[in-house]
């Protein structure tokens, strides 16, 4: 498992923030040599947009076209939605991101400022789980690998 954050600059529009946000986790994925990427967003319009094999036309497209010409780079690339509720760790990496002026990685570690709230999004999970939900994991900064 792997995180990074990437100096994205000041996007207005959210859209387009996390389309960017994705095709810089795909390309993280890509570097680390994972063969397996699941990508969870919250950004529903984003994961329905990549999950469509149609060509995206919209203000967004070429992000997103972008992204799933990467698909070739692995032998399975899917896109999950998350509730924002548990994606509190990746909207902490998001605003840890802002002021950055290089990437930053983190390879089977976290940042030590990230620990609590990552114990309170597996508190979430945990209780989600045992309502008969479906287990999610945090995402659109954060690559898993499967294989």
């Amino acid at each position: 498992m792997g995180a990074c954050t990437y100096p994205l600059g000041r996007i207005g529009d959210p859209t387009t923030a996390k389309a960017k946000a994705c095709l810089h986790v795909v390309i993280f994925g890509e570097e680390m040599g994972f063969r397996d990427l699941v990508v969870k967003g919250d950004a529903l319009i984003v994961i329905k947009k990549l999950k469509s094999y149609s060509a995206d036309r919209s203000v967004i497209g070429n992000i997103i076209n972008e992204i799933q010409r990467k698909r070739f780079s692995f032998v399975n690339l899917s896109f999950e939605y998350t509730f924002r509720k548990t994606n509190e760790v990746v909207h902490a990496l998001e605003a840890r991101g802002y002021n950055l002026t290089s990437s930053s990685y983190w390879i089977e570690k976290v940042p030590t400022e990230m620990e609590p709230t990552i114990i309170n999004d597996q508190i979430i999970l945990l209780n989600r789980k045992t309502r008969g939900a479906a287990l999610v994991t945090n995402a659109f900064m954060t690559a898993v690998k499967t294989a």
